[in-house]
């Protein structure tokens, strides 16, 4: 064990000294150096937090002016020489070439075969390599494929048109539509490829080529190791590029070479060179690929970086856009306004245009060197270089010394003028390397992004937006200098121009919008701050939805309320502090006050603050809805319509109904069987023939049809809107200004119908004497009242439409969403189904097996059991007044103020396990006599409680009571594999209803 140590110690310590001595290279040597950190040397946070850039810039100026041609540098424990003179850096890429002529990069031809092209081969293998490529991209090539561009940039034009016709505000991404056009362009001159890329940009090149830039096979760590030391990553065969894409990269290019020696296919393009070179033993397909393969890299990202920086810059400087479009028009005129080959040589300002881009974005921003030998920069044998080791010749950093380019960071093409140009030093501008080895697709990158440019700038103005960074940050982890956040920029055709003004003026009231608008949120600021100067317990409201945020799309509105009633109600306050949008609201928390606000100071809160419009939408102006002296007045004429008396007077109509629904499921069942069927469609249609019969006098039919109108009509009335959320939200959140602006809240169909059915039902009956015992002939009675001048005891036609509208839409869904959540808990507690259907068969046994009001009345336990659906599935399961006076109660602290609207929140009232215990649970006895005496007053609600509850309380509890009697006396019903366990509701509506309706299994019972 102390031999293990002894030798981890002592392989420590040699490392040690070995880290230590290395670092201390440049020091020993008395060159200028920062001190290096293991095992990043120089390169601490590269790819992380900083660009290569941010590493090597600093160091530049830090040692430029220090008399010392060059600065040491360590890339992980590698020594770097880093050139700070320029005249050594002409040395090295063009006098003493023969002595530079390697990058000394990673490239492994045998096991990444895509690595191995001219840019990274070093060696015997470059030089041939750079002279037979060469022919490929002289002036005479350049020319013939000038064509294949061209064709490209009119593309790339009617994309960008498109692009900026169906982004918002004329607002596109520059950077991906540039790539793709500079990939197509690739793919048909590299590769004979027709990629599709700018019209598709998921085509596979175009992801091929962002994946090969943007995907790394290694880690940060392991990608630094390779460059670092390239000989030895070669040795240990190790790879950079994903396999899928060298294999992608390959197959284009035997598909390619396969297609065209098979067919005899001959293209001026970079491709044919390349196969005449194959065809001569020179290259491998490997190999040729390798070369088409940095063809793409080289042309692709680097070409389509330089467009969207210099579209950048000229969107910054639009004088600079000026010149540039009238230089092209110029040039177009001299050629018969036809864009030729000749034509783009004259666009010398372009030229300066590109140059000035390239100098500020240098998209290589760094070139680097491998000594071949031991040399003396510039013929000083201090400052050696030795053999093998790496030079690197600081781009972006020469590109931004002010001794050489003042005012670096501004944009001015006019550097690149002659005079300017022959002011300074050779290797002050190193874009595309210099010497020998010089970037040898530099024609062409420069034609594919004047191209682009021609064909943008011809049609569209590019202006800076919102969303346009004012500085471009690049990409941490790229080598490559790529915008970080993409480039965003206006485009609008140029045709569009002369619409300046106007757009002008748009700002202008964008501008005022926004004033407002920050006015709205200034004041909303203020009002959502009431309950907290207050010291009222409640949630922080949101700016503009209040506390209502999460309806109608996550929470029903109900459920709200019922959260914060168990928030609060153990706070020892009353009620809780709530926030409809900007409407202060209270929501009570505290059963004492439930009953003030009901009973005791009724006088307080006789209103409930909704929406109606008895004007432009008669419809709404119902008992449920209007208020005041009007609503005192109505309540009173209407009372005598829901009497004992008057309920029994309907009751055979109810009956009469029930018989028919009773033989609907019988039609739909047979012995034996048990078909699953929608129970809340069905019993739904029972209470519309109901309400049609004792509202309207119709014999409406929807249990035989369906689709009969009166039941489709009054659907599309409870469920239709007539507006969008955002404004139904509006009218019930502001119903006083929704009434000033004349909105409506029923739909005109619904409206023109029951208009049309109550006038021709008064009719028929004022012209025919008919009587019928139902809610209509009171209705008539009182309309005869007023036609004869007793205003007093009478109505208007439009006060009738109302009041039988909103009998509908009460007896309609609330009592068909009753029975069916009943036949729901019925279906699951069978226990409680038999002793109901045993209590109706024993009562009906009394009755001569006939249904009779008083038999009904005698049902004790269906009572109950209706009462306890009512309990867990109250249909409006929220109560709402409004204050109409300051109401102050004992303690001062919880005054409720004029206007504040008060919630009762019934759902959560009702799920109260201090009231009810195991809420969950399905019990009927908690609404025996002597359980609803233990319990305090207001704690169900269903029909709300006070003078201001359900004026027909006594009909929907009778229609509901008739049809589930109906049901379980003839049929079982349990649940199916399509009933919804547990129960989910539909959060947008205000009313409680099940999601996907209730399906049963329904079973035919003999009796």
């Amino acid at each position: 064990m102390l031999d293990v140590v002894a030798v981890l110690l002592i392989a420590l310590a040699v490392v040690f000294w070995f880290v230590r001595t290395r670092y201390s290279y440049w020091t020993r040597r008395g060159i200028g150096n920062d001190p290096a950190r293991f095992p990043v040397g120089n390169m601490d946070g590269f790819r992380k937090t900083k660009h290569f850039i941010d590493i090597v810039t600093p160091l530049y100026e830090k040692f430029k002016n220090n008399g010392s041609p060059f600065a040491g540098f360590f890339m992980m424990l590698r020594p770097v020489v880093l050139i700070t003179d320029l005249e050594l850096a002409k040395h090295i890429l063009i006098r003493d070439f023969a002595n530079f002529e390697d990058r000394g990069m990673y490239h492994n031809e045998r096991d990444d075969p895509l690595t191995g092209h001219l840019f990274r081969i070093d060696g015997p293998k470059w030089r041939p390599l750079r002279q037979k490529m060469s022919p490929t991209f002289s002036s005479a090539k350049m020319k013939y494929m000038f064509p294949t561009v061209c064709a490209v940039g009119v593309e790339l034009g009617q994309v960008c048109g498109e692009l900026a016709d169906n982004a918002m505000c004329g607002i596109i991404e520059i950077g991906d539509l540039m790539a793709r056009y500079t990939s197509d362009v690739i793919g048909r001159c590299a590769f004979g490829v027709e990629c599709n890329g700018l019209r598709n940009p998921e085509a596979e090149f175009a992801t091929m080529g962002r994946r090969a830039f943007s995907e790394r096979r290694h880690c940060k760590l392991i990608d630094g190791f390779i460059e670092s030391f390239p000989d030895l990553a070669r040795l240990l065969r190790m790879r950079q590029i994903h396999q899928d894409i060298t294999d992608f990269y390959v197959g284009i290019v035997r598909e390619t070479v396969k297609q065209r020696e098979e067919q005899g296919i001959v293209r001026n393009d970079f491709m044919n060179l390349l196969i005449e070179m194959k065809q001569r033993g020179e290259l491998t397909i490997e190999e040729m690929a390798a070369q088409a393969f940095i063809f793409f890299v080289a042309g692709f990202d680097t070409s389509a970086s330089t467009l969207g920086f210099t579209l950048y810059e000229l969107a910054k400087q639009p004088e600079l856009q000026v010149r540039l479009r009238k230089e092209i028009d110029e040039a177009l005129k001299l050629h018969q306004g036809e864009f030729t080959y000749d034509s783009m040589q004259e666009l010398r300002y372009m030229e300066l245009v590109i140059a000035e881009t390239l100098r500020k974005y240098p998209i290589l921003p760094q070139l680097t060197r491998i000594s071949r030998h031991l040399y003396a920069a510039k013929g000083d044998r201090h400052f050696y270089i030795e053999p093998d080791q790496m030079i690197l010749i600081p781009v972006y950093g020469i590109h931004h010394d002010p001794a050489l380019y003042p005012e670096p960071h501004k944009f001015i093409p006019e550097r690149f003028l002659a005079d300017q140009l022959a002011q300074r030093p050779t290797a002050s501008w190193l874009p595309f390397g210099d010497g020998p080895r010089n970037c040898i697709g530099m024609r062409f990158g420069k034609m594919q992004t004047t191209i682009g440019l021609v064909n943008l700038l011809r049609n569209f103005h590019f202006s800076v937006c919102p969303r346009t960074d004012p500085k471009i940050e690049f990409v941490k982890s790229n080598i490559l200098l790529c915008p970080a956040n993409g480039i965003y920029l206006k485009v609008q055709k140029l045709s569009q121009l002369g619409r300046a003004e106007r757009e002008r003026e748009m700002s202008l009231l964008l501008s005022l919008i926004v004033v407002i608008v920050s006015l709205i949120l200034f004041v909303a600021r203020r009002r959502h701050g009431y309950w907290k100067r207050r010291g009222i317990p409640h949630d922080e409201p949101h700016p503009l939805f209040g506390n209502i945020k999460d309806w109608p799309n996550k929470r029903h509105i109900a459920k709200i309320f019922r959260d914060y009633y168990f928030k609060y109600k153990d706070s020892g306050n009353p009620f809780a502090g709530f926030f409809f949008f900007f409407t202060r609201t209270a929501v009570v928390t505290d059963l004492e006050l439930v009953k003030r606000v009901m009973i005791k100071d009724f006088n307080h809160f006789e209103n409930r603050g909704v929406f109606y419009n008895e004007i432009d939408d008669p419809l709404s102006a119902t008992l449920f809805s209007i208020e005041g002296q009007k609503w005192r007045h109505l309540r009173h004429k209407l009372t005598p319509t829901f009497t004992s008396g008057k309920m029994k007077n309907m009751f055979p109509i109810v009956v009469k109904v029930g018989d028919e629904m009773d033989k609907i499921f019988s039609d739909k069942t047979e012995l034996g069987q048990s078909p699953v069927l929608e129970v809340v469609d069905l019993v739904a249609r029972y209470t519309a023939d109901v309400i049609g019969n004792c509202a309207f006098g119709l014999n409406c039919n929807s249990l035989h049809d369906p689709k009969a109108e009166f039941v489709t009509i009054g659907k599309r009335a409870i469920t239709e809107h007539r507006y969008g959320n955002m404004l139904d939200i509006f009218l019930f959140g502001f119903p006083k200004l929704s009434r000033r602006l004349r909105l409506k809240l029923n739909i005109q169909e619904a409206e023109d119908f029951y208009t049309r059915i109550v006038r021709e039902t008064i009719d028929y009956r004022l012209k025919t004497n008919e009587k019928r015992n139902d809610f209509m002939d009171s209705l008539i009675e009182m309309y005869k009242n007023e036609q004869s001048g007793n205003s007093e005891d009478g109505l208007t036609f439009n006060e009738l439409l109302a009041q039988a509208f909103i009998f509908f839409v009460a007896g309609f869904e609330t009592s068909s969403t009753t029975m069916g959540f009943a036949l729901y808990e019925l279906a699951l507690n069978q226990d409680v189904q038999d002793r109901l259907r045993e209590e109706i068969t024993n009562v009906l046994g009394k009755h001569n097996n006939e249904f009779t009001y008083e038999g009904i009345k005698e049902m004790k336990y269906l009572e109950q059991v209706v009462m306890e659906t009512l309990r867990k599935y109250p249909v409006l399961a929220h109560l709402t007044r409004m204050t109409e006076t300051d109401f102050s109660p004992e303690d001062p602290k919880y005054f409720i103020a004029k206007g504040t609207i008060v919630v009762i929140p019934a759902l959560g009232i009702h799920y109260d396990p201090e009231i009810y215990p195991d809420p969950e649970k399905f019990e009927p006895e908690r609404f025996t006599d002597e359980e609803i005496a233990a319990r305090s007053s207001c704690t169900w609600l269903p029909f709300g409680e006070g003078p201001r509850n359900c004026i027909g309380l006594r009909f929907g509890l009778m229609q509901t009571c008739v049809g589930l009697a109906y049901l379980i006396r003839g049929y079982k019903f349990s649940v199916a594999p399509e009933t919804q366990i547990p129960m989910k509701i539909v959060e947008r509506n205000i009313l409680i209803s099940a999601e996907n309706g209730i399906h049963l299994k329904v079973e035919k019972l003999q009796h």
